[in-house]
């Protein structure tokens, strides 16, 4: 096993045990228009993708406070890049397990030396 694989397995690891209790399923939500522009409704078709994941949300890091679209409510998710088939993109929706709606408004791939994300870190912020 490469270095990358050891750090994800890790993760992986600390996510089913020692994170356990912090650790939240939820879904990504994408959303791209396909196919031609309709005239008359003035939209186009979206294609809408959901993946299923798991990952931790915690408070934003006071630092990452200083961006001007960053907000004291907002929240960091961390998720392992190794366990979704996505990136995780700016305006992806968040659904989590019990059914709260979040934004990706920021998003920060950490790469392990190559360009190979080991986590994903997504600032999102609550939808009403």
């Amino acid at each position: 096993m490469g270095i990358l694989s050891d750090v994800q397995g890790s993760l992986s690891e600390a996510f089913d045990n020692d994170l356990s209790d912090v650790v939240v399923s939820f879904s990504i939500i994408k959303s791209s228009p396909s196919g031609a522009y309709n005239t008359t409704t003035g939209t186009r078709t979206v294609n809408t993708t959901q993946v299923n994941s798991r990952g931790v949300f915690n408070a934003v890091p006071s630092h990452k406070l200083k961006d001007s679209n960053v907000k004291s409510t907002d929240e960091l998710l961390i998720v392992i890049a190794s366990e979704i088939s996505v990136s995780i993109d700016i305006d992806d929706e968040i659904t989590t397990s019990d059914n709260s709606k979040y934004l990706v408004i920021s998003q920060n791939p950490v790469l392990g030396g190559g360009s190979t994300p080991i986590i994903y870190e997504a600032i999102v912020r609550k939808n009403a």
